[in-house]
């Protein structure tokens, strides 16, 4: 999310929805090491160029979950994007998929932990093309 665009919203009393918060599952961390093998056909684009960089933002979603209690990597990423100000918006696909992102509602990470999750995707460095047709 661009710091930008979020600050405008904020100054015009727009509320931000944030596409795609879990970066095409990404930041769910199931596609990290025993995981569930990345997406293949048009999506792997996206997958080869940002999975190698993700691994400081993980391991920061990781810890914050441990902070918070046990949430998961992909419940922080939807946490954080509430802290925000955004409504995140994410996909699912099954059942177990909707009451995992459920379980990010109500947790309420700390400013120092918002900023952890900042330098983190900032250290990545990673970014994620939603739609293979959209430009930077």
């Amino acid at each position: 999310m661009q710091k930008e665009l979020v600050a405008v919203c904020a100054d015009l009393g727009v509320t931000l929805i944030t596409y795609s918060p879990l970066a095409l599952g990404l930041l769910t961390g199931k596609y990290g090491e025993g995981g569930v093998k990345a997406p293949t056909a048009i999506r792997s684009l996206a997958f080869r160029k940002a999975a190698p960089k993700c691994g400081p933002l993980l391991r920061e979603l990781e810890r914050v979950g441990e902070e918070c209690g046990g949430l998961t990597q992909g419940q922080v990423a939807l946490a954080w994007c509430v802290a925000k100000g955004t409504v995140p918006i994410p996909g699912a696909k099954t059942a177990a998929q909707v009451e995992q992102n459920f379980g990010a509602l109500g947790a309420d990470l700390t400013a120092s932990q918002c900023a952890a999750l900042e330098r983190a995707a900032e250290e990545s460095g990673a970014r994620v093309q939603q739609n293979i047709f959209q430009t930077e």
